[in-house]
């Protein structure tokens, strides 16, 4: 495990909370696309004391169809939250909002956001959530303007404060789908699951 003096108090709580630190879960990925729209909009201060990892993480060139270890994007965000965020868990929830919202309006996106309902668009997260993760699992029990969506993951690999962060991705697909009034709150979580209770008109 990287040396505690190379770790700000979010990514020291992060990695000590994992089985084998940046090497945990490692069949657990995001697809790079995801990541990619991440790195474009935010970077570590170069001078950062953060352990080499993270360094690597950033120099890559993530592809669209890669299949990047959450761990690493998670330890990023955690160094982020140290680092660049410098603690304001508002200001990290806002830019999870802004970069998903950012995806939804990508020109291989926007016209599917554009066109399907909120009801519609959820079901559809929900099946195509294995194309863009591996190793966790999203479930959804959807009724009239509402839904419960479900991410099921491995102990401890999204800590609470980025279990908040798919309630704001949540709201970001809703918003972009044209939804009114949308909210997506985080009702219920543990270390292997985490459930954001989502509303709209």
């Amino acid at each position: 495990m990287p040396s505690s003096s190379s770790m700000g108090g979010y990514l020291e709580a992060y990695l000590s909370g994992l089985p084998h630190a940046e090497q945990s879960y490692p069949d657990c990925c995001i697809k790079g696309s995801l990541v990619a729209i991440s790195l474009r909009t935010r970077q570590l201060p170069s001078g950062a004391g953060v352990p080499d990892f993270l360094r690597r993480f950033e120099r890559e060139r993530w592809t669209s169809n890669e299949w990047v270890p959450i761990v690493q994007v998670n330890s990023w965000v955690a160094a982020l939250l140290d680092h660049d965020f410098l603690g304001n868990e508002q200001a990290y929830l806002a830019w999870n909002y802004e970069i998903n919202r950012e995806f939804a309006t990508s020109p291989m996106y926007r016209l599917f956001y554009k066109l399907a309902p909120p009801r519609i668009l959820v079901r559809t997260l929900t099946l195509a959530f294995s194309q863009y993760f591996r190793g966790i699992v999203l479930d959804a029990t959807i009724s009239s303007g509402k839904a419960d969506l479900v991410v099921t993951q491995p102990a401890k690999l999204y800590p609470e404060l980025m279990q908040r962060g798919f309630a704001e991705a949540f709201r970001a697909a809703l918003d972009s789908a044209g939804a009114r009034g949308a909210t997506a709150e985080l009702v219920r979580r543990d270390e292997r699951s985490h459930q954001v209770h989502c509303t709209w008109r």
